[in-house]
């Protein structure tokens, strides 16, 4: 004789499960958008070596590979409305560099409000450093009079 299979419990006020709607990570032994597991630690090796993570103190270095390995396996990374897939975070990632994470080390070091969750916060201003290091250029002051064109 078996016993009847016991249906999952219903959220109430106090127990709310939203299964559909949680946020998980892939982990290093899942496939991802087609990479083998060995790919996939291969390219965030490459990473992480672009980082050149030695010239930060202990500590920084740690902080920023955390937040780095984080990004490369997080299935999707939110910038305001927009949820952007792995492979954009993952492609972004390529070309994170030790002057990109010196810029961020210096933004980390000059907030001044209260940070909650500190490895979202870091994972957020590297991801937004990265495309930075290109608007910036863009909208540089001094670079734009030199590419201007001569005054008639």
């Amino acid at each position: 004789m078996e016993l009847p299979e016991v249906p999952g419990r219903h959220p109430n006020y106090k127990d709310i499960s939203h299964i559909d709607f949680s946020h998980t990570e892939s982990s290093h032994s899942v496939r991802t958008a087609g990479i083998e597991p060995a790919g996939e630690q291969a390219q965030l090796d490459r990473i992480l070596k672009n980082c050149e993570l030695w010239i930060f103190d202990p500590d920084t270095a740690k902080v920023f590979a955390n937040a780095v390995e984080r990004l490369f396996y997080t299935n999707g990374f939110r910038i305001g409305n927009a949820m952007l897939p792995q492979a954009n975070v993952r492609s972004r990632l390529g070309e994170l560099d030790s002057i990109i994470l010196q810029s961020v080390q210096g933004k980390l070091k000059s907030n001044q409000r209260e940070v909650k969750n500190s490895t979202a916060y870091v994972m957020a201003v590297i991801f937004n450093a990265i495309s930075e290091a290109h608007s910036d250029i863009l909208v540089d002051p001094y670079l734009n009079q030199i590419g201007a064109p001569p005054e008639p």
